[in-house]
């Protein structure tokens, strides 16, 4: 079974608790390599390198600029950077090859199976998204299997 289709079990447990999810920027469409680079990444670098950071010619390393429009925010995230505060809000880096290629993995499994969400939900999504694509959440929406 499919992680998204909730059986007739699983909906019988929860009765009338569940009536549908929120989804807060879905991860459903990423900017990824092609394919012959993607091969090489995945069946050359990743197992060698598992543990090291992309470089920024292929990730951007997400920080405080892109994810807060209110200035007077803004500067805080930018600076609370791990490792220097070890209960940041931001890494500060580009993301490891290893979960680089899982995130690749997982989106693709997710649009794969848009079509098997049956279940009511709401998107909060800001459409000018500097780092989650809006176009995964329209993605979702068109292709959804849910009757609201």
């Amino acid at each position: 079974t499919n992680q998204f289709n909730l059986s007739n079990d699983i909906l019988s447990k929860l009765g009338s608790k569940f009536t549908g999810s929120v989804l807060v920027c879905p991860a459903i469409h990423l900017n990824v390599p092609a394919q012959p680079v993607r091969f090489i990444l995945e069946n050359l670098i990743v197992p060698l390198f598992p543990t090291s950071n992309v470089p920024a010619f292929l990730s951007k390393p997400i920080d405080g600029r892109n994810t807060w429009k209110n200035e007077s925010i803004r500067k805080y995230g930018i600076a609370d950077k791990y490792p220097d505060n070890l209960k940041a809000l931001g890494y500060g880096k580009t993301i490891m090859f290893a979960t680089g290629a899982s995130m690749v993995a997982m989106t693709e499994n997710i649009r794969n199976s848009l079509n098997e969400i049956n279940f009511p939900f709401i998107i909060l999504h800001d459409p000018d998204d500097q780092i989650v694509s809006s176009s995964g959440t329209i993605a979702l929406v068109k292709e959804s299997s849910t009757s609201d």
